[in-house]
């Protein structure tokens, strides 16, 4: 969710719905030294503020969440608007769909 006001809210969850075991979090030497609270594969999520930087670019910053090494950074996203749907780049190859809600 990114609110009018500079406010963000991210969740994303595994759809298929993990069994707890396999939520536990991996050690940050096994995640290239970002930690976790639970396993990225079952859930994450983080809020904070955001800013646009240019028409392709929005800059995450985190205040807190389930990514503590995310928490007080700049965290940029590509992204790339279609009609009412929000599509933001995750990585090089992946990307989430955000959907209007908010039509007003």
């Amino acid at each position: 969710m990114y609110g009018r006001s500079g406010f963000l809210s991210i969740q994303l969850m595994q759809e298929d719905g993990a069994g707890v075991e396999e939520c536990a979090p991996a050690p940050a030497e096994a995640t290239g030294g970002v930690v976790f609270l639970v396993a990225p594969e079952c859930y994450v999520g983080y809020f904070g503020s955001y800013r646009i930087v240019n028409d392709s670019t929005v800059m995450h910053l985190p205040e807190g969440g389930t990514i503590l090494s995310y928490i007080d950074t700049e965290q940029p996203r590509r992204f790339e608007v279609r009609g009412d749907s929000l599509w933001i780049e995750r990585s090089d190859s992946v990307y989430r769909l955000l959907l209007r809600v908010d039509g007003s």
